[in-house]
């Protein structure tokens, strides 16, 4: 390819970087989908969708940096692919729509867990942890988001009501 091959391609350099976004969240989605494709506890799969986020760094850390900082506004493409992503992580929780769940909880730990792995995945990208530090940074993560008040308030909001045991 030219170098004024994208210029063919795309309006201008925010297009172009655009679209590089979008296909990142596209690509970091499916990796993430694939992680949740195997069963377990929410706790595993939050770990699994983690594991997956922070591969992902390692593998396309400037990708990944790109995503996060595109300078698409709040409408369009770059943010529709980022709020699939953000789906998919709501998903892992394993919570049905609707119900007594807040949506507004929902969204809150759905952000909290897209910062802490945002978070890990940078100081993983960045070489400021050790490797062998990444798995148990991802499980300390995981216990602290599971055990909060919020996940714990999430949890309960979903599970279906218990019936009084009968008086005698």
């Amino acid at each position: 390819m030219s170098h004024g091959a994208p210029r063919s391609h795309f309006i201008d350099r925010q297009a172009l970087l655009d679209a590089l976004a979008e296909r990142g969240f596209a690509r970091l989605t499916a990796a993430v989908r694939s992680a949740l494709a195997q069963r377990g506890s929410v706790r595993e799969r939050l770990r699994q969708v983690g594991r997956a986020y922070v591969d992902f760094a390692v593998d396309d850390g400037a990708l990944l940096e790109l995503m996060f900082a595109a300078k698409s506004g709040p409408a369009g493409p770059v943010q529709d692919a980022a709020m699939r992503l953000f789906r998919i992580f709501d998903d892992a929780m394993g919570i049905p729509p609707g119900g007594d769940v807040d949506r507004g909880s929902r969204e809150r730990f759905t952000l909290l867990f897209a910062a802490s792995m945002q978070g890990i995945a940078a100081l993983v990208a960045s070489r400021r942890i050790a490797p062998e530090q990444e798995d148990a940074l991802i499980e300390d993560a995981m216990d602290a988001l599971i055990g909060s008040p919020l996940a714990l308030t999430l949890t309960r909001a979903a599970a279906p009501a218990v019936p009084a045991a009968p008086s005698c």
